[in-house]
C-alpha cells in the first residue's frame, strides 16, 4: 500500500473518531467545564458556592497534582458567574508570571493598563489653554509599573468595586515569594473593603501554607479547601455517562478495572478510557471488552503526562531495565503513603512468584531513590519510601498493563 493509501486510511479512521465526540467526552488534557460532567465533588462545589457568595470571604482550593482541582475550579468559576451575574476572569499562571500580570484582566476592566499605566490630571498650563479655546484640557502622566501596579493597596482600591470572580490557577507555577505575599494582602484589603469582587486561588498541596504562613489573618477570609481524590464509584460514573453518550457497552469487568488502576485521579480515568474507546470506535464496535483495555494501555502511556513518562525512563534507563520495571510495579502494589523494602520484596514474589531478598534489592534501590524528589522514589526515613509523585504508582500499572483482580 502506498503512502497516499494510508494517509487516506488514517483519516478515514480519524475522521470517525472525531465524529463520535470522543474527544470531548474524555479529555484527560483539558479541565472539565461542564457541571454535568463533574463527578464526586457536590461537597466542594457547595462549599464554594457558600464561601465565594459571602461578604468578605474568599477561597483556595488545594491538594494533589492530578486530582481534579481545575476542572472543579473552571465549572463552579462558570456557574457562579453565570448564576450570580458575575464577571468571570481568568489567569492560569506560568513562571514568567508576577503581581501585576495576575491582576492584568480585572485592572484593565477598570481601564488601568499594567503595562502603560497612566492616570489623567489637570494641570494649571491645561487650564490656560482651555480658556483659548484648547480642546486639550489635560495631560496624561505615565506613573510607571513599579510604583502603581506593583502595590496591593493601589490594586486593591482599583478593583474593589467590581462584581466579578478572579480565577487565579496554577498558583504554585509563581516563583516570586514576594508576589504570592501580596497576593495575600490584597485579599486581606479585599475583604476588609467587603468587595465585590471574589479570589479562587487554585494550586497543589503546599499552596495553602505558603499563602497564609505569612499573612495569619487570611485565615478569616481566606477558606481553604482541599480536593481530595475521586472515590472509586464516583469515576465508574465518569465512565458510565462517557458509555452512555458514545452508545457504547462496557463488559461488566472494564470499568472497575480502570476505575481501580487509577486511584482515585479523574485524569487516568479520562486517559484509558479515551483511548480505549477510540480503538473500539475505529473498528466500528460497539463493546468494550478487557482486550481492548489492555491493548489501549501503550497508547495511553505514550499520551501520558510528559513529566510521569520522563521520570520513568530516566529511573529504568539502564542495562537491568526489566528488573527495575519489575520491582516498581511490586512497589507501585504497595501502602502508597510509606512502604519498605521487605514490603517490595513481598510484594514481587507475589506479582511474579520469584524471590528477591532486601540485600539483593539495594543495589537497584540506589538508582530509583534520592532523599528528595529528584528521582522517582523518595526514602522518608532508613529503609522506608514513597514514590515522588504520588500518581505514579497508577502510570506503571497502566504501562505494565497490571489490572488484578480487586474488591471494590
Amino acid at each position: 500500500m502506498d503512502t497516499s493509501s494510508i494517509l487516506d486510511n488514517i483519516q478515514e479512521t480519524n475522521d470517525r473518531i472525531i465524529k463520535s465526540g470522543v474527544r470531548s467526552i474524555f479529555t484527560p488534557h483539558i479541565p472539565i467545564i461542564k457541571v454535568d460532567w463533574l463527578k464526586g465533588r457536590n461537597k466542594e462545589l457547595r462549599s464554594l458556592f457558600e464561601h465565594l457568595t459571602t461578604p468578605g470571604q474568599h477561597a483556595l482550593l488545594f491538594g494533589e497534582r492530578g486530582v481534579g482541582k481545575s476542572s472543579l475550579a473552571e465549572t463552579a468559576s462558570i456557574e457562579l458567574s453565570k448564576r450570580y451575574g458575575l464577571t468571570l476572569f481568568k489567569k492560569q499562571c506560568s513562571r514568567l508570571d508576577n503581581f501585576a500580570t495576575i491582576f492584568e484582566k480585572p485592572l484593565k476592566a477598570v481601564n488601568v493598563d499594567v503595562n502603560t499605566i497612566s492616570e489623567s490630571k489637570s494641570t494649571g498650563l491645561s487650564a490656560v489653554l482651555s480658556g483659548f479655546g484648547v480642546s486639550k484640557d489635560k495631560q496624561t502622566q505615565k506613573e510607571g509599573e513599579n510604583k502603581l501596579s506593583l502595590n496591593p493597596s493601589f490594586v486593591a482600591e482599583h478593583i474593589s468595586d467590581l462584581k466579578g470572580l478572579l480565577l487565579i490557577d496554577e498558583f504554585d507555577a509563581i516563583q516570586s515569594t514576594e508576589d504570592k505575599e501580596k497576593i495575600a494582602e490584597v485579599i486581606k484589603l479585599l475583604s476588609d473593603r467587603n468587595s465585590t469582587l471574589r479570589i479562587l486561588i487554585v494550586g497543589i498541596a503546599d499552596s495553602a501554607r505558603e499563602l497564609t504562613m505569612g499573612h495569619p489573618s487570611l485565615t478569616r477570609c481566606l477558606r481553604e479547601i482541599k480536593v481530595r481524590r475521586i472515590l472509586i464509584k464516583d469515576l465508574i460514573e465518569i465512565l458510565k455517562n462517557g458509555a452512555s453518550r458514545l452508545k457504547l457497552n462496557f463488559d461488566p469487568v472494564v470499568m472497575p478495572k480502570i476505575a481501580i488502576v487509577s486511584s482515585g485521579y479523574p485524569y487516568f480515568t479520562h486517559l484509558l478510557a479515551l483511548k480505549v474507546c477510540e480503538d473500539v470506535i475505529a473498528e466500528e464496535r460497539t463493546t468494550v471488552t478487557m482486550r481492548d483495555l489492555l491493548n489501549a494501555t501503550e497508547r495511553a502511556i505514550e499520551n501520558s503526562e510528559e513529566s510521569l513518562l520522563t521520570m520513568f525512563i530516566e529511573s529504568t534507563n539502564s542495562t537491568h531495565k526489566d528488573k527495575l520495571e519489575r520491582i516498581l510495579l511490586a512497589a507501585a502494589t504497595c501502602n502508597e503513603f510509606r512502604f519498605s523494602g521487605y514490603d517490595i520484596c513481598k510484594k514481587y514474589y507475589d506479582i511474579y512468584k520469584e524471590d528477591l531478598t532486601t540485600s539483593q534489592l539495594g543495589p537497584y534501590l540506589s538508582k530509583l531513590v534520592s532523599t528528595d524528589n529528584s528521582k522517582i522514589m523518595r526514602r522518608l526515613s532508613k529503609g522506608i519510601y514513597r514514590f515522588s509523585d504520588p500518581r505514579m504508582p497508577s502510570f506503571i500499572k497502566i504501562h505494565k498493563a497490571y489490572f488484578p483482580d480487586e474488591e471494590i
